[in-house]
């Protein structure tokens, strides 16, 4: 599948990460707030609730961001992060809380709610709001109370003291925010949740309305276009040894992938259809960004100049447009506990 050239190469601009990294504003975001009546919502308020608060009353939030028409129609998805800004606690002392994301399954509305000084208790619910029962209130319901989703976190994160706080990439995040491209009709957001067990756990956040307008909801993604690669996250050694990427990813093209490390060294570039998100730490600060069981086109040397680029042809066939293929390199390291270092992973999509 793959050819080996031992060649030195320059690297020129051309082959820098061609990635875009492009941050979505939040385009709906409310709180649903625990009422077996469903008349308390907060559509416009400038707060999002997530947790108990300390009457012990369900609190979950919302949110929605218009991927669609933020990123081109073939754009393919590498990183994804969900930020947050907590703006109170209920006490100095509060610990930690874990917080979990889950896709949300049926439309919702925002609605005109505004709680005002009143944020935490909620404002009587008007025509077009969402709350704890309704979609959209008052004759759109919920299938069950207190939101339709995916029951399966797609991503967690510790809700701290007031602060910003970032749900990392998972594949499962990836693939909502993938298909809220390609189905953007059926892009109905995350509901955002602790385990609604701890009295006093809840937390305040910043939504889209606030004025603290560096605190309001993000969805930060960091995506390709057919034709294009991207370099993901980092690697370890001293020197760390770096892959990049080059050539013409397209049907009938190649893929070339040069690793930088020290001269004459051995290494080996691995390879496989996906990046795993996210990456698995394998040993302190060393991370490995592949599935375990990627291959490899075989072991060669570093030349003088530090490069070794292997080159995988692309086969002239229509079917493999939109492929996607991952790949990390290892270089020989005595001075690491693995006895080898680490590139950054690599994402790429045919063309």
């Amino acid at each position: 599948m793959s050819t080996r050239l031992l060649l030195p190469l320059v690297i020129s601009s051309a082959l820098f990460a061609q990635g875009t990294v492009t941050s979505i504003p939040c385009s709906a975001d409310t709180t649903l707030y625990l009422d077996a009546f469903g008349d308390t919502a907060n559509g416009a308020g400038n707060s999002l609730f997530i947790g108990l608060n300390t009457s012990g009353v369900t609190r979950r939030t919302l949110v929605k961001f218009d991927v669609a028409a933020a990123l081109p129609a073939n754009a393919v998805i590498v990183n994804c992060e969900l930020r947050l800004n907590v703006v109170q606690a209920p006490s100095l002392t509060s610990l930690p809380v874990a917080a979990t994301v889950h896709r949300v399954l049926s439309s919702w509305n925002e609605g005109p709610a505004n709680a005002g000084a009143f944020q935490g208790i909620g404002a009587q619910a008007t025509a077009g709001d969402c709350t704890w029962i309704h979609r959209n209130w008052p004759t759109v319901f919920w299938t069950t109370p207190g939101g339709d989703f995916d029951p399966t976190p797609h991503g967690v994160a510790d809700l701290p003291q007031p602060q910003l706080v970032t749900w990392g990439v998972t594949g499962s995040m990836v693939g909502d925010v993938q298909s809220w491209i390609s189905n953007p009709a059926n892009n109905f957001g995350w509901l955002v949740k602790t385990n609604e067990l701890v009295t006093r756990e809840v937390r305040r956040v910043d939504s889209r309305e606030s004025t603290n307008t560096a605190g309001r909801p993000q969805l930060i993604v960091t995506w390709v276009q057919p034709g294009g690669w991207d370099a993901s996250g980092a690697g370890c050694g001293a020197p760390t040894p770096s892959m990049v990427g080059g050539g013409t990813i397209g049907i009938g093209g190649s893929l070339n992938l040069t690793i930088q490390g020290p001269a004459f060294t051995p290494a080996l570039s691995l390879l496989n259809f996906f990046l795993q998100q996210p990456a698995a730490p394998i040993a302190p600060g060393c991370s490995f960004h592949l599935p375990f069981g990627s291959v490899s086109p075989g072991l060669r040397f570093l030349l003088g100049n530090g490069q070794s680029t292997d080159v995988l042809p692309i086969p002239a066939n229509p079917s493999f447009a939109g492929l996607t293929l991952a790949a990390q390199g290892a270089v020989l390291d005595s001075t690491q506990a693995l006895g080898f270092s680490l590139t950054n992973g690599l994402f790429a999509v045919v063309q």
